[in-house]
């Protein structure tokens, strides 16, 4: 069989979102298109989060992210299982873990709430653009659903975390030669099906692409 090669598979995340919402019963996943107006990406569905009013009362973006766009880590926890006679016959997964790491660059409420660990919509804008909120000194971070979505061309990538928390989060600096950045990392935690995430792909060029023979 000859070598298949086909360059519309190879991609490039142009641009992208991030969603969050509180945590819902359900684990559907919301939908997100290319409007295409404007050419913006814009949910279209809120999926379990829906019961009431639209997506976007639902979801609120991160908004602008630093140019290094965003860092998605997959790693596995393995044990070997090791024979006598044949030395390793078998590796185990014992964990996984699944993150997205980004700088977010615009000093929202919703971002405010992610780096501080405080539940999506608890920091509520009063007249005159103020707001307030406090930091405790022994709490836990509030579990939240995020839901990424990443462009390149006609192509979409939706990855949903029905289940997710920031488990790390970086210095930001405060000075008069740089933006202030809020560096945060998003864990899956897994939500009642044991699934840590899904990814959905709506793109036009997987028409070509070669499956494997049943």
């Amino acid at each position: 069989m000859a070598a298949n090669f086909d360059s519309d598979l190879v991609k490039v995340a142009t641009t992208g979102v991030m969603f969050v919402a509180k945590k819902a019963d359900g684990v559907t996943a919301p939908k997100a298109e290319i409007n295409t107006t404007t050419g913006a990406i814009e949910l279209v569905a809120a999926g379990a989060y829906a019961k009431e009013g639209s997506a976007a009362d639902k979801w609120s973006t991160l908004g602008l992210f630093n140019d290094d766009g965003v860092e998605h880590e997959f790693s596995e926890d393995t044990e070997d299982v090791k024979s006598w006679q044949s030395g390793t016959v078998r590796t185990i997964i014992t964990g996984r873990d699944l993150t997205l790491k980004f700088g977010a660059l615009e000093s929202s409420p919703r971002v405010l709430e992610a780096f501080y660990g405080l539940e999506p919509g608890s920091v509520k804008i009063e007249d005159g653009g103020k707001a307030s909120f406090k930091i405790a000194a022994n709490a836990k971070r509030e579990p939240f659903a995020a839901f990424f979505v990443i462009r390149d061309g006609d192509m979409l990538w939706t990855m949903h975390m029905p289940n997710a928390q920031v488990s790390e989060v970086e210095s930001p600096k405060f000075s008069s030669g740089q933006a202030i950045t809020w560096g945060m990392t998003v864990k899956a935690l897994g939500d009642a099906n044991g699934n840590l995430a899904t990814w959905d792909i709506t793109d036009p060029s997987l028409n070509g692409a070669l499956e494997l023979a049943a």
